[in-house]
């Protein structure tokens, strides 16, 4: 029989509710085996607060925590997002792995401090302008760092129509599919995926290539795709195909729920009730969609219709699970009475865990054993009932 841990926590969440005196066994996989409630504490290792499940990170490029205040800021909306990523991706493009691994374990140190314990991050694969190995190399590095912090990964090869080399050297993208899938395989903190940004720029039959691509190892694996970033994508998009990029990606790509969307924050109430109909998650990134000047999603017809939603931080202008979730109820008070009352942190574990293909987000037999413990002594909780601790 595999070894079991017993953890003891005084109150926890559990998706729905908060339960009171809590086991949770777990296997020497990490895997929850058994949750009872109502029990005394016996020899289990004690929780020292009130637990959660661990949050997704759902979007990141977690390397440019590196550049953060070393490169213009954005000073207009039209265009700003990309001139900056590339003046970023610029500044790191000679990182040696080393470097690599270290910046973005301490971004990730960073996170599961706040109450991320899972991160979807990208790796564009035109990072080393063309050079096939290099987001290979970069990917390795990534790993590395999430192994050290002990962070769960969906790594995303990313086709960015801005990057050079994203259209990688004919014949290169099937083995740079091949090395970053070798990479998942056996490993049960890891998923691999894909994204897309820079639409306009992409090629239809490249894109549903590299989907079947992956999705022929992995039927399951994650697709996430940046669809609104920045307004002088989406004009070139409108005016050379003549539709809206969302209302493109439904007519014109297989979206289901294996698919994240990020930044529809100007997509029209219609095409947000379309996405919902296909089970796709959308991912917002309260901070630095704030800073790029976008509108708040409209997410009144896309919660109306069952939409899933999840929670990123994007580039690193803020990295706090708390601070972004605060910051998304800032911008969108209904979201407080979401879900019939549920609130909005069931709504992000639900939708997070979803977009990256994780087995977490639920305190329950058979997920991961991912448990943010908050301090009870903080100020923000202590001496707050159980029901007062999320808001």
């Amino acid at each position: 029989m595999a070894d079991l841990r017993t953890y003891f926590a005084e109150s926890a969440f559990l998706g729905d509710r908060w339960a009171e005196d809590v086991r949770i066994t777990v296997n020497d996989a990490g895997i929850i085996r058994a949750v009872e409630e109502g029990v005394a504490e016996d020899e289990d290792e004690l929780l020292a607060g009130p637990v959660l499940p661990g949050l997704v990170d759902a979007h990141a490029d977690s390397l440019l925590r590196a550049v953060a205040g070393r490169v213009a800021p954005f000073t207009r909306h039209f265009g700003a997002l990309n001139r900056w990523r590339q003046g970023a991706h610029a500044t790191l493009a000679a990182a040696s792995p080393e470097r690599v691994e270290a910046i973005v374990a301490q971004s990730y140190l960073e996170r599961v401090k706040s109450g991320f314990t899972t991160v979807i991050e990208t790796v564009p694969l035109g990072f080393g302008e063309g050079d096939p190995g290099k987001p290979v190399e970069r990917a390795g590095a990534t790993v590395a760092a999430a192994h050290q912090v002990g962070l769960s990964l969906s790594l995303l090869a990313v086709l960015d129509g801005m990057s050079p080399g994203a259209t990688a050297p004919p014949g290169s993208g099937p083995s740079i599919a091949r090395a970053f899938a070798s990479r998942a395989a056996g490993d049960p903190l890891l998923r691999f995926g894909l994204g897309f940004r820079s639409l306009h720029r992409l090629d239809e039959a490249e894109i549903a290539d590299w989907i079947a691509r992956i999705q022929s190892g992995d039927a399951m694996a994650p697709v996430q795709i940046v669809i609104g970033g920045d307004l002088e994508e989406t004009h070139h998009f409108r005016t050379a195909r003549g539709l809206t990029p969302l209302a493109w990606c439904l007519e014109n790509l297989p979206v289901d729920g294996r698919w994240s969307v990020v930044h529809a924050n100007h997509c029209a109430p219609d095409e947000l009730a379309e996405l919902a109909a296909t089970d796709a998650v959308a991912v917002v990134c309260p901070t630095f969609e704030a800073a790029l000047g976008l509108p708040p999603l409209p997410l009144d017809a896309f919660l109306g219709a069952a939409g899933k939603l999840a929670l990123g931080t994007g580039a690193p202008m803020g990295l706090g699970a708390a601070e972004e979730a605060r910051a998304l109820l800032i911008r969108h008070r209904q979201l407080a009475r979401a879900r019939g009352g549920g609130g909005l942190i069931p709504l992000l574990l639900e939708g997070g865990a979803q977009a990256a293909g994780q087995n977490t987000g639920q305190i329950a037999t058979g997920y991961r054993c991912d448990l943010v413990v908050l301090d009870p002594d903080h100020a923000a909780i202590a001496g707050q009932e159980n029901a007062a601790i999320l808001d």
